[in-house]
């Protein structure tokens, strides 16, 4: 065989094998990026649940309050009513 043949195969070679690594590289760089940041969005999505069970926590027990308030303040209207009927009479 010619030296230059033998040149010419490694070359294509290297080449070959250049051109099969680089991109393997930037993938494996990708899925590792990619990867870190489902595990950040993971744990920023379990802190953001949390804190949605505890703010509706909260405003049920505000409704319930508020549930309460308009209760009374049908008495509260009804007792208002009677004292002006009592101050016309």
């Amino acid at each position: 065989m010619n030296e230059w043949v033998i040149v010419t195969v490694l070359a294509t070679v290297v080449g070959l094998i250049i051109t099969i690594v680089t991109p393997v590289v930037k993938l494996n760089t990708t899925i590792t990026k990619l990867a870190t940041f489902v595990d950040v969005m993971q744990d920023t999505l379990k802190e953001l649940s949390s804190e949605n069970s505890k703010d509706h926590r909260c405003l049920w027990i505000y409704n319930n309050e508020q549930d309460e308030k308009l209760a009374n303040h049908d008495m509260r209207l009804h007792v208002i009513e009677e004292k002006r009927q009592d101050e016309r009479a």
